[in-house]
């Protein structure tokens, strides 16, 4: 990610309960980026990589994925099951270490 990057939400598929852990995913999202990119390695992967970082919220936590297409890394979450259907940190830089 780097200059002009942007996260994206796909606003239709939250709903109101679905919507208050949002910015806690916003920033553990951001934190396996920026722990990835700790390094000049990780950096340039990151910013060769990924433009922009889109969030959907999927029905089932078997749904939860993570999916990288030209440029745009798009985060599935079932972000009403608060014990493990959202994306931790560590589940971020892990994804992102075995798939950048």
């Amino acid at each position: 990610m780097g200059p002009g990057a942007a996260f994206e939400v796909d606003w239709p598929t939250f709903s109101f309960l679905a919507l208050q852990g949002l910015e806690q995913q916003l920033q553990n999202i951001t934190d396996g980026i920026r722990f990835v990119a700790n390094d000049e390695a990780g950096k340039e992967a990151v910013r060769e990589k990924i433009r922009v970082v889109s969030i959907v919220n999927v029905d089932d936590t078997g749904k939860k994925k993570a999916v990288l297409d030209d440029g745009k890394l798009t985060f599935f979450a079932n972000h009403t099951d608060i014990t493990q259907g959202r994306w931790s940190w560590r589940d971020v830089e892990k994804w992102l270490l075995d798939n950048l």
